[in-house]
């Protein structure tokens, strides 16, 4: 199984500094290793995961699984104004699974371990300050728009016929993905 996120997925709003630094890569690459199957599994649900992962080792992708994986607009005629079809805007899943991802790294390496157990991480004329926010706005992020992937996944059509009609939100985790706050609750 070949995975989706590469290093340079993690830019902008959810940069992780130092990936020209060897290390750094390959604790990223560590953390792309075990957590985005996690987040495909439990965010589709294991069968359609492995479809997914099927369709993306493709030498041509097929269009409505390029457009599940780097977004786009779709016409949703399930969800009708004036009994006409809503335009979405998604932005696919590759910008959740970096999200989800990108929080677990945040969260090791809020702290360090050390033989008396966790301690907080000190510069040298700098302050310490604390990157939940961060971390629990990139979660947010990725919850609101995993939502608007799951609509995608129920109601796209092309023509009359829905085109995945194996996804089924009850078999995903998505008690998983509520929206967080900074407070811990």
């Amino acid at each position: 199984m070949d995975l989706l996120l590469k290093e340079s997925d993690f830019r902008g709003e959810i940069d992780v500094p130092g990936t020209e630094r060897s290390a750094v890569c390959e604790e990223l690459a560590r953390f792309i290793t075990q957590y985005e199957p996690q987040f495909f599994d439990d965010a589709l649900g294991i069968d359609l995961a492995s479809d997914f992962y099927a369709a993306a080792a493709m030498d041509t992708i097929p269009a409505k699984w390029q457009l599940f994986i780097d977004g786009g607009t779709w016409s949703d005629t399930h969800s009708l104004i004036n009994n006409l079809p809503v335009t979405r805007r998604i932005k696919g899943i590759r910008y959740c699974a970096a999200r989800f991802v990108y929080w677990h790294y945040l969260r090791n390496d809020a702290t360090l371990t050390a033989i008396t157990g966790e301690v907080s991480q000190s510069a040298e004329n700098a302050s310490s300050v604390s990157g939940i926010q961060k971390q629990v706005t990139a979660w947010n992020n990725m919850s609101r728009e995993l939502h608007e992937l799951w609509l995608f996944l129920q109601y796209y059509k092309a023509g009359d016929d829905l085109q995945f009609p194996t996804f089924l939100r009850r078999l995903t985790s998505e008690w998983k993905f509520r929206r967080q706050n900074t407070m811990g609750f």
